[in-house]
């Protein structure tokens, strides 16, 4: 027996409503039943014909419209559809670069647009009464969706802010490492007690180096030049010396 004829000879049976999950914010019965109205309840009047249907040409540009958008969703998140976690995109990120994740955001941001926008051609606006954005027809939630993709862009916009702070400080780090980190001050308190901690230990020990070779370095030049004064006044002494000899020799 096939389910019309079950439900046909079962008139207690109710028919099955699809109603859509908002969340937290409980569920929603479609804007407009299409069984009681018509398939396309939940598109703007003005572009269905007097059957209460799409025209050909306006039923083949929505599909269009819809195809080009779904498809760049396709391409990123693959055939489920489902939005990566920050995991999934760091992955992304180490495996394929920072130029790549980025074409995927940007892609995400494009299909949220082309999406906004087809509802907002094809789609009855929401209102008090009723919101076919939010639950159509066939019972699905495009602004759910929307929240879903808009989320994914922030957690793509996390992951690349996150690894580019630290690649930029693993940089700084290198070239502090191959020149010497600067003097500074940095002390922490524990108990009242001035506690060093090892970068600063490591600042003051290379100061202290620092320190310690131009002194010796002063001392030898010091040192230096006081050889040379003393030898520059060794010599006029030595000349005066001889003569006093000579002087002697002959008066001997």
């Amino acid at each position: 027996m096939t389910k019309p004829e079950y439900e046909k000879n079962n008139n207690n049976l109710k028919p099955e409503t699809k109603v859509c999950d908002l969340g937290i914010n409980g569920i929603m019965n479609p804007c407009c039943v299409k069984n009681k109205n018509n398939p396309e309840c939940h598109i703007k009047p003005s572009l269905l014909d007097h059957t209460k249907r799409l025209t050909r040409s306006n039923s083949l540009q929505m599909t269009k419209e819809h195809d080009a958008y779904k498809k760049i969703e396709m391409k990123i998140l693959g055939v489920s559809g489902m939005a990566p976690s920050k995991y999934d995109i760091s992955r992304r990120y180490r495996l394929k670069g920072l130029a790549a994740v980025k074409n995927e955001q940007d892609g995400l941001n494009d299909v949220i647009k082309m999406r906004k926008n087809w509802l907002k051609k094809w789609y009855i606006p929401p209102s008090p009464r009723k919101d076919c954005y939010s639950c159509d027809a066939n019972s699905r939630n495009h602004n759910a969706r929307i929240d879903i993709l808009t989320q994914s862009v922030d957690d793509y916009e996390n992951v690349i802010n996150e690894n580019v702070i630290n690649e930029n400080t693993s940089k700084v780090k290198t070239t502090i490492d191959n020149i010497g980190r600067p003097k500074l001050n940095i002390t922490r308190k524990n108990n009242h007690i001035d506690i060093i901690d090892p970068v600063t230990r490591r600042q003051k020990l290379v100061a202290m180096l620092a320190k310690r070779q131009m002194t010796q370095k002063y001392r030898r030049k010091v040192s230096s030049n006081n050889k040379t004064s003393s030898n520059k006044n060794r010599t006029p002494s030595n000349k005066n010396r001889t003569p006093s000899n000579t002087n002697r020799n002959t008066i001997k």
